[in-house]
């Protein structure tokens, strides 16, 4: 990576950390993977449907990891109530999940335009400096 490219990425990082939050984090997370497969060149030819794919990849296995482990946590209370061990309190609060859920997709989508806004800023920054 050229001095030129690292700064850049230096900013990138320093500019999301400092935002101090989930969607920051997540974006600043999907950048490093992205520079690290394709290199920081092959990042700014990046298309927007490559990086539309990329993010679904990635909801799609964590959505997967969650599914699983609602539905798990559904099983053990369902396994509870009829064995008549825990009938008061619950594992998993239907509403609570689906309103973390909701956070997520949303958390998503604001990740998804940061991570385009970063991109862009880069791309000027890079080729405004060429």
């Amino acid at each position: 990576m050229t001095n030129q490219e690292q700064a850049i990425v230096d900013w990138i990082e320093q500019t999301l950390i400092d935002e101090q939050n989930n969607c920051a984090k997540s974006t600043l997370g999907m950048i490093k993977c992205d520079i690290d497969e394709f290199g920081f060149q092959g990042w700014l030819r990046m298309t927007p449907e490559r990086v539309i794919k990329s993010y679904i990849e990635t909801v799609r296995a964590v959505s997967d990891d969650l599914v699983d482990e609602f539905s798990f946590l559904q099983d053990q209370e369902d396994l509870l109530e009829y064995l008549e061990i825990r009938k008061n309190d619950k594992l998993c609060e239907p509403k609570e999940a689906m309103r973390g859920f909701q956070k997520g997709m949303i958390d998503v989508w604001n990740s998804l335009l940061k991570y385009f806004e970063m991109k862009s800023e880069a791309e000027h920054q890079y080729y405004l400096e060429e």
